[in-house]
């Protein structure tokens, strides 16, 4: 199978840089907020910042009401939940399952490890659990902007081509996947590609046949910059992209009977009927 990866440049490249810049703290009234508005959500991940200003207003008003024992013991029943969800959802975010919450129970080894496990960092890429809560509360391009197109040369029956509409998209050998490769060596979720501004990152992982760039096998979610040029082997020679990133590139190469909706030059998505692109004006 023979795919070929071309980049889709922004219209508006300004807009873009800002709307991806980090924004890795997370405010107390936010945090706070965002713990009580998802009460009873043990899915997801939680960022570091929302647990421990969540659990920083927790203590405060717990010291404060410690005098008054009706008001005291009707706030921790009202945040017994939420601070329950909150943190699943930031063991969640290192890649940890909410049941080594139970942990805790073991004197004092079992706190140690908990307040370990709470101030780790969040999981760069997307995990089991979900998308990084710091790229994924960004505010992206629209989806119908096309940002790379996987031409498909050969292996996979169906559409001759696969355009990309999000900033992370995860391949693999499942329905639960952006792009679903049914191929034998091909993991459920083997490889990552994930747009930042304008450069491209490659990430396997975890797959069990792995993932080689240019000859060389990635260590599992590792982050490795891609360019133009570049082959990308999945399994054992399953599955073989070849990409290119150089700014007009998704013009040049746009395949052969792709969708009208679809405008090649500045790849915003148009009704299926309409006869330009409403984006740019170019005849479809």
């Amino acid at each position: 199978m023979l795919c070929i990866l071309h980049p889709k440049y922004a219209q508006h490249v300004d807009t873009l840089r800002n709307s991806l810049r980090p924004r890795d703290r997370m405010n107390p009234i936010a945090a706070i907020g965002s713990a009580f508005s998802q009460y009873a959500n043990f899915n997801g991940r939680a960022r570091r910042s929302e647990y421990w200003w969540f659990t920083a207003f927790v203590v405060i008003a717990e010291l404060c009401l410690m005098f008054l024992p009706i008001l005291f013991v009707i706030f921790v029943l009202a945040v017994l939940v939420p601070s329950l969800a909150v943190s699943v959802r930031r063991l969640h975010d290192i890649n940890r399952s909410g049941w080594w919450l139970l942990i805790g129970f073991i004197p004092f080894l079992g706190s140690v490890v908990l307040l370990v496990f709470m101030l780790l960092p969040s999981e760069r890429l997307t995990n089991e659990y979900g998308p990084n809560p710091d790229t994924s509360s960004r505010h992206p391009e629209p989806a119908s902007a096309i940002k790379a197109i996987f031409n498909v040369e050969s292996g996979l029956s169906g559409p001759s081509f696969l355009p990309i509409t999000r900033e992370t998209v995860i391949l693999g050998n499942s329905d639960a996947v952006d792009i679903k490769l049914e191929n034998q060596y091909v993991s459920r979720r083997h490889l990552q590609v994930r747009q930042d501004v304008d450069i491209f990152y490659l990430s396997d992982l975890g797959s069990t046949n792995g993932t080689y760039l240019n000859n060389n096998k990635l260590a599992p979610h590792e982050e490795h910059v891609i360019r133009d040029g570049d082959r990308v082997v999945l399994g054992s020679n399953a599955v073989t992209l070849r990409f290119s990133g150089t700014a007009g590139t998704i013009h040049q190469n746009f395949p052969a009977g792709a969708p009208s909706k679809y405008c090649p030059d500045c790849g915003l998505e148009s009704s299926g009927d309409t006869r330009s692109c409403v984006g740019c004006g170019r005849a479809l």
